[in-house]
C-alpha cells in the first residue's frame, strides 16, 4: 500500500508544480494600491499605482526599475495581454520592457527609441531582435505574448479585439513555471519620462478574447481573432 501511495505522488507531481494558468491573473489597477498577491514592486518610489494604472517615472540618473507577477503561472496554451497607455517621451534614452521569464530565458516585448522590438533570448535558439517596427501609440495599444502547440507568438492589436501576429517561434521557455515582469532601464538625461500601462489581462468588452483568456474573467482557453 505504501509502495503505491508513492508511486501515485510520483505520477502527480507534475500536475502538482504546473501553477495557475496566467489568464488567471488580471487586475484593472483601479484601487491605487498594489495588490501584493499579485505582484512585486522592487521600487515603489518609482512604480506606483495611481489614477487608476500603473506609472512608471524616471529619474535624472542611470537606473532601472520592474514590476513582476508574484507567483511562476502557466503559459501553457495560455497566453497575457497589458494595455499601453503612453510609452513615454520617445526621444529620451530608455527602453520599456513587457517580457515573461522562466528563470533563465525570455520572451520580450521592447519599446524605445521611437520603435517597437521583439527581442528572443535562448541559449538553444539564439538572443537577438528579430522583429523591428516605428513604435505607433495607436497601432500597438495592446500587446501579447501566448504559447500554443509548442510555439510562442507576440501579437498586437489596436482596439484589444482584432490581432495581429508580429512573430512567433518554437518555445524554447518552461512555460509551465514562468513570471512576467514589467521593466523600465534608462540613462542619464536631462528630464524624465512616464511610462503608463493598465488592464492586465483585461480586455475592453464581452467579445474581446485573447487564447487563454477571457475579458474580465481570467480563465477558459479563447482564440486569437
Amino acid at each position: 500500500m505504501k509502495k503505491l501511495f508513492f508511486i501515485l505522488i510520483f505520477l502527480l507531481l507534475p500536475f502538482v508544480a504546473q501553477g495557475a494558468l496566467i489568464g488567471t491573473l488580471t487586475d484593472n489597477f483601479d484601487d491605487n494600491s498594489i495588490d501584493v498577491t499579485k505582484w512585486v514592486n522592487y521600487y515603489p518610489a518609482i512604480i506606483l499605482e495611481t489614477n487608476q494604472r500603473i506609472e512608471i517615472t524616471t529619474t535624472g540618473s542611470a537606473s532601472e526599475a520592474y514590476l513582476r507577477s508574484k507567483d511562476y503561472l502557466d503559459y501553457i496554451s495560455s497566453g497575457s495581454t497589458i494595455k499601453i497607455i503612453n510609452a513615454g517621451d520617445q526621444s529620451l534614452y530608455y527602453e520599456f520592457q513587457y517580457y515573461v521569464y522562466d528563470g533563465t530565458e525570455y520572451a520580450t516585448w521592447t519599446i524605445f527609441g521611437g520603435d517597437i522590438h521583439i527581442y528572443v533570448s535562448s541559449s538553444d535558439v539564439y538572443t537577438d531582435y528579430v522583429y523591428t517596427e516605428t513604435y505607433n501609440a495607436d497601432t500597438y495599444r495592446y500587446l501579447g505574448i501566448r504559447e500554443s502547440g509548442g510555439t510562442i507568438y507576440w501579437d498586437y492589436s489596436s482596439d484589444g479585439i482584432n490581432w495581429t501576429n508580429a512573430y512567433s517561434c518554437i518555445n524554447y521557455l518552461t512555460v509551465s513555471s514562468m513570471r512576467t515582469y514589467f521593466n523600465l532601464i534608462w540613462r542619464d538625461e536631462l528630464s524624465t519620462t512616464t511610462v503608463i500601462i493598465d488592464d492586465f489581462n483585461i480586455l475592453p468588452s464581452a467579445t474581446s478574447t485573447y487564447i487563454g483568456h477571457e475579458i474580465g474573467v481570467g480563465i477558459g482557453r479563447g482564440i486569437l481573432r
